[in-house]
């Protein structure tokens, strides 16, 4: 019976693998997370891998071809612990893949259009990052106005979008 096992990549040579794998009928997975990336024009949103250099192939070990497996181009090496390659926790790839982004899904392209007014939101950069607060409005040329509980008094301040996530 198959079993997921984690293989490790080279740098930034997850897809790489994922394609090369693919090629050689290997069925596999490569979790993605919508993030803030920052760019030339400014903040934007892209699919990133969950686990940068990690993905998930499904194998038996009787009786696929580790030699193979491991001169496949961008991957690196399977996970292992001295000899041993230990599958993957039953039903965790599967929850992965279950609440994956489809591949199609080019939602990840604006974060405007992932937040919304009275929405829970996170501060992940500046002086206030770790602190959640409510979304009052969006503003002009990116800013939004956010309500934050400090010192036991409800505080308004404006933020770069770029700088919050979805609580």
């Amino acid at each position: 019976m198959a079993d997921w096992y984690a293989v490790h990549t080279r740098p930034r040579q997850e897809d790489r693998a994922l394609e090369h794998l693919r090629r050689q009928h290997y069925e596999c997975f490569l979790p993605r997370i919508r993030e803030r990336v920052r760019r030339a024009g400014g903040v934007s949103r892209a699919l990133v891998p969950m686990f940068p250099r990690y993905l998930f192939v499904r194998l038996e070990l009787g009786t696929d071809n580790l030699a193979r497996l491991c001169s496949t181009r961008g991957v690196a090496a399977p996970v292992r612990f001295g000899s041993r390659m230990p599958p993957v926790p039953d039903g965790l790839v599967e929850g992965l893949i279950a609440a994956a982004v489809p591949a199609g899904d080019d939602s990840a392209g604006a974060a405007r259009g992932d937040l919304e007014p009275g929405m829970r939101v996170r501060i992940d950069e500046g002086a206030l990052a770790g602190l959640c607060g409510e979304l009052v409005a969006m503003q002009a040329q990116q800013r939004v106005l956010v309500l934050l509980n400090l010192m036991g008094r409800q505080t308004r301040i404006v933020l770069a979008e770029g700088a919050l996530s979805q609580a």
